[in-house]
């Protein structure tokens, strides 16, 4: 049996998709996940510090729904 030029080809090319496709798994960056609260509190202004309360007038609220485990990409 003769395999001809473009089978050869072809198998090449399906050959090394399956392998890119196989590696890229080891190459990708792994996701981020947050374990730790951030302060996001304003504590200065300007290089000012803030002693007192500044007044902030509330419209509505925000409620954000995580599944089981939070997870975050970083996308460049």
């Amino acid at each position: 049996m003769q395999i001809d030029r473009y089978t050869k080809f072809m198998l090449t090319i399906l050959t090394i998709g399956v392998w890119v496709l196989a590696l890229a798994i080891f190459f990708s960056p792994t996701p981020l996940r947050a374990f730790d609260e951030e302060n996001i509190n304003i504590e200065s202004i300007g290089g000012s510090s803030i002693y007192g309360a500044i007044p902030v007038e509330v419209k509505g609220t925000v409620t954000i729904d995580f599944a089981d485990e939070p997870v975050f990409e970083l996308q460049d």
